[in-house]
């Protein structure tokens, strides 16, 4: 699959403007980056901070799968995150459920799926990675004074190559096998951890994902499964 990259100085938002482009009828499949955004968002409609300097981007793609298994692109994506970071620090990174991306325990990028269509048969999926910049709570690749727009460029480049890689390995071999890659580099496997769910939370040890990607978590012996969570910690 070759991706075509489409660039932009400053967008509300490269999720919206692929989505635009969905409707234009530009050829698929492409990737919307730009240099900064202004409205950018994540999961929950939570505002994605977007200074200049950072990687923003957009894929978008007839969805090779029902859109109900859409979800399943969030750790497909995880995996080409790893691998294109991996390519640029040595540094332990994990994939924390259900779609973000760890750099030594700290947050460095996250990945945002939508879809559009009348039959919601277009899939957009949306990556933010902290090159430079990143909030207090969370790590960036590089320090500020490194920034360099050819650096960018070029891990720009490495992702669409990783994301051919893994579309590829996922339409031959199918979710379970990218689950069980993406198992293999989890977060805080086999730990105690807190779901935070609209109006509660709950704890126990997080023991996996299923087929269909919910958060296995285990207390007093019974196993239970998390579909959707406001935050894991």
């Amino acid at each position: 699959m070759h991706v075509k990259h489409h660039h932009f100085d400053v967008l509300e938002s490269t999720q919206d403007r692929a989505r635009e482009f969905i409707h234009q009828h530009y050829e698929l499949p492409f990737l919307i980056t730009a240099d900064t955004q202004i409205a950018g968002r994540g999961r929950m409609g939570r505002v994605w901070e977007s200074p200049p300097g950072n990687f923003y981007g957009s894929i978008a793609l007839r969805g090779d799968v029902s859109p109900v298994r859409y979800s399943e692109y969030s750790f497909l994506m995880a995996l080409v995150l790893r691998d294109t970071i991996a390519e640029f620090v040595a540094a332990q990174i994990s994939l924390k459920w259900p779609n973000d991306v760890m750099l030594d325990d700290r947050k460095c990028a996250g990945v945002l799926i939508e879809s559009d269509g009348i039959e919601n048969e277009f899939l957009i999926i949306g990556m933010g990675v902290n090159l430079y910049h990143a909030p207090e709570y969370a790590a960036a690749l590089w320090p500020r004074e490194a920034a360099n727009a050819a650096r960018r460029e070029a891990f720009t480049q490495r992702l669409a190559e990783s994301f051919d890689h893994w579309h590829d390995f996922y339409l031959a071999e199918g979710f379970g096998t990218v689950r069980d890659v993406w198992l293999q580099h989890a977060h805080a496997l086999g730990l105690q951890i807190t779901v935070k769910m609209p109006g509660s939370e709950t704890t126990g040890i997080f023991e996996g994902i299923d087929e269909i990607g919910s958060l296995l978590l285990t207390q007093g012996g019974e196993t239970i499964k998390v579909r959707t969570a406001d935050a894991v910690v």
